[in-house]
């Protein structure tokens, strides 16, 4: 595992998301010179949406990736020097990159 920038209770006092929507257990990374911030889920099997999509084979809805990005780069923007949290809203979204973890 990455080392840990900000634990789950340090992520909660950044945002209001709770469970079960807080989609983010811990911050790995950022970059401000790229503008990049790297968060973790562990997914769990007994998630409230993995009995239904699908069964046998659980995937995360699409919808709760986007609103995982959503809720990264609101953690983001709270740790933003000079920006308003309460007038920044996600615009447009672009999935760059989804992957699998390695099992390592």
């Amino acid at each position: 595992m990455a080392e840990v920038l900000l634990s789950r209770a340090q992520i909660e006092a950044l945002i209001p998301h709770r469970d079960p929507f807080l989609l983010l257990d811990r911050v790995v990374f950022e970059d401000r010179s790229a503008q990049r911030l790297v968060a973790e889920l562990d997914v769990r099997a007994d998630a409230f949406w993995a009995r239904g999509h699908f069964p046998g084979m659980p995937i995360m809805p699409g919808v709760l990736q986007v609103e995982a990005l959503a809720q990264a780069m609101g953690v983001y923007v709270a740790r933003t020097e000079g920006l308003d949290r309460k007038s920044t809203r996600l615009n447009s979204s672009h999935m760059s990159e989804s992957r699998m973890p390695s099992s390592a």
